[in-house]
């Protein structure tokens, strides 16, 4: 089962709202915000998430239910340590009532996951210093991921020295390529293993905020770069990626949105080997899981 792509919708038009010692904070999904950045500073963290206990999965709950799950969400935070300030999930759709939230500092992604998924919720909005506000999904998703070839009979796929999947909810930065990457390897599609003769359900994205294909093709090192194939996703109902290799196979994900992955300058954060900020794993890397203009991550609770 799929977040149903209208409510992922209403997600994504919804202003999530929240007061931080007297500041108004009106965060909107793809949008940067100057206002939480500079908060963000002041507490000294790099990440937020945005969170309720109401209406788990969307079903309306009575206000006297809602409030008792809300008050064991604050409780839980305030065990845990993390400082958070109270808002409103306001609705861009006026037949849904606002409902009781909080802007939690300094929680990473991943943990702000599998919190909205104890309190039932399809989603969280989550971001980080100087990104744009994204949605991450807490249950009921996945993306479903299929290799064709037009003359290729299915099969085994041929034409890479390596070609995995890999869930993602952190990194390693004195590393690159797949060592660098934390989180876990997706067995059914992996080097040796990967084929084009059915579909794979990547079915954690409730678990992992992103997951990334990659294939390394052979040949020498000045060719890779037109001939390898980098698809870092996340989880987005309705939506698709598609490439196709440099051998003919047209690799396509069906409820995916496709990650930048900007270059680095050089002697980023210190590192000197080149081959280690060229690396796509890397860079995909920094885009998510640093601050804007980062040379070094704050410590994140979690």
């Amino acid at each position: 089962m799929i977040i149903p792509e209208a409510t992922w919708h209403a997600y994504e038009r919804t202003t999530f709202c929240a007061n931080a010692d007297g500041v108004e904070l009106r965060i909107r999904i793809g949008e940067a915000n100057a206002s939480l950045d500079a908060e963000l500073n002041r507490r000294n963290v790099t990440s937020w998430t945005y969170l309720t206990a109401w209406n788990p999965a969307s079903k309306v709950l009575s206000r006297a239910e809602n409030d008792q799950r809300q008050a064991t969400l604050i409780a839980e935070l305030r065990a845990s340590g993390f400082e958070f300030a109270e808002g409103q999930g306001v609705p861009a759709d006026s037949q849904w009532e606002p409902e009781n939230s909080l802007l939690v500092f300094g929680v990473d992604v991943a943990d702000a996951q599998r919190l909205g998924g104890r309190y039932g919720q399809y989603a969280i909005a989550c971001g980080r210093r100087g990104r744009p506000a994204e949605l991450f999904a807490c249950r009921d998703a996945a993306i479903v991921f299929t290799v064709t070839h037009p003359t290729v009979a299915p099969g085994l796929i041929y034409g890479f020295r390596f070609l995995w999947a890999f869930y993602v909810n952190g990194y390693r930065p004195e590393l690159h390529c797949q060592p660098g990457l934390r989180g876990r390897r997706v067995d059914e599609f992996s080097t040796g293993r990967a084929s084009s003769a059915q579909p794979v359900v990547l079915d954690r994205m409730d678990q992992y905020p992103y997951v990334y294909v990659c294939g390394v093709a052979p040949g020498p090192q000045k060719e890779l770069g037109g001939k390898n194939l980098h698809m870092p996703m996340r989880f987005r109902p309705a939506s698709h990626v598609e490439m196709t290799t440099y051998n003919g196979y047209v690799f396509r994900a069906e409820h995916a949105a496709l990650i930048e992955t900007p270059e680095l300058p050089a002697g980023w954060r210190g590192i000197t080997d080149v081959q280690h900020t060229r690396c796509k794993n890397f860079r995909f890397a920094v885009r998510v899981f640093e601050a804007a203009g980062a040379t070094r991550s704050a410590p994140e609770r979690g």
